[in-house]
This record gives structure tokens, sequence and C-alpha cells, in this order.
């Protein structure tokens, strides 16, 4: 039997918490979200707030990024961690930084351009001046509906006037990247201090609501993790 502390923005972990309790090992459960605290009541045992989690020979997994300084505090007093740091705080939520680095590191990315959202007017001029068929998404998980994958420059032109009067005040970073042909890929490697944990994960995204890429875009309805 292990002990594990599991603190989860949403419930995504719920059905993994489900199999460890079935096999014995001993689960705290703590969802942040009050719109989601109800999920598996009744099912799996909760707690209404993470004190308590914290005590020697428990280990503390998180789910979502946004944890990041409370996972550093829990590491600094040193208990096992998984799944969350600042750093990957930093790496998931500030897309252009991550972009920065991976072009410092030689790992090659589309070309990209970082806004605000509220630069309608910036994005636009952006958009007619390259002529290239573009992506828009956030730098952060609060707002993927603003992701959007166009056409031809000339519907994101469209877009961006959609955004325009949609979020009339919002202000948040964003990037306009080239798009590229192909299937998304997405690598997780877990890291212990001094080496990587292997097999590393490797995901195909597909995004699309339905099969053949067709519909709106999902957070990831249709990936195949291997």
């Amino acid at each position: 039997m292990h002990k594990f502390a599991l603190i989860s923005k949403y419930g995504d972990f719920l059905p993994v918490a489900l199999r460890m309790v079935q096999r014995g090992d001993d689960v705290r459960i703590y969802i942040h979200d009050n719109h989601h605290k109800q999920m598996y009541d009744g099912i799996l045992p909760k707690q209404h707030s993470p004190d308590g989690f914290f005590e020697a020979g428990r280990y503390v997994v998180y789910d979502m990024t946004g944890f990041g300084k409370a996972a550093d505090r829990a590491i600094q007093r040193g208990y096992p961690v998984f799944g969350a740091s600042s750093l990957a705080d930093w790496l998931e939520l500030d897309r252009a930084g991550a972009i920065k680095l991976c072009e410092e590191v030689g790992i090659k990315v589309p070309r990209a351009k970082k806004f605000w959202s509220s630069d309608v007017d910036g994005m636009k001029a952006y958009v007619r001046k390259v002529k290239r068929r573009l992506v828009l998404k956030p730098c952060n998980n609060a707002a993927t509906d603003l992701t959007y994958v166009s056409s031809s420059w000339e519907d994101m032109l469209r877009e961006l006037d959609i955004i325009r009067t949609l979020l009339p005040r919002q202000r948040m970073p964003v990037v306009l990247e080239d798009f590229v042909e192909g299937v998304e890929l997405s690598f997780e490697g877990w890291w212990d201090g001094k080496q990587f944990l292997r097999p590393f994960n490797c995901t195909f995204e597909e995004k699309k609501f339905m099969n053949g890429g067709l519909g709106p875009n999902t957070g990831c309805a249709g990936n195949v993790v291997m």
C-alpha cells in the first residue's frame, strides 16, 4: 500500500484515483474548483481543503498547472511531489516564453509573434503584413476558447474582428504563429531531480470534435496516448 495526496483543479485524475483506492492505496483527494467539488461524491472520499495532506511517507500529486508555488513549498519541506512546479507553470502558461526557450536550445518552432488580446489592430496589421495562414493561441489555459486555426490570412482577419466584439475589455497575452500541416505531438518525461524516468510518454493530439479533422477545436478529445 502507498499513501497519496491528490490535489486537483477540476477532478481530472478521479478515474485514476478510483483505481488506486480499489488496489488498496491510502488516497486523500482535494478538488480546488468549487463547481467540480461534487464529482464522485459517494464514490471516493474527498476533503474540503488540502489541510492535513502533507505528512511523512505520503506522495503529493497535482494534475493541473497553476499549483506551482504550492508544489515548490512542498518540495522544499521534503515531500515527494509529482506533476507541478513553478517551472512547469511557466512552460505551460507562458507560451511566448516557452517558444523562446525552444529556440535557444535548438528546437525548431513555427514563427510566432506575441500580442495582447486587446491589440486587435496590431494583430490585423501583422496578418496583412505576412499574409500567411496563421493560428491564434492564448498564453494560458484560462482562455482556450480563443484558440483559432484559420483557413487563410483573410479568415484570420475576420476572426480578429469577432474577438474585438466578444472581448472588448479583456487583456491577455496571445501569440499568432504560422500554421504547420501535420499531426501535433506532445512528449512528457518525468524528472526526479537527477535524471529522466523512462519510458517517455508520446501523445498524438487530435483536437477536432469530429473524425477527419472536422468541427470545432476541443481540449484534446481525440488524443491517442502511447
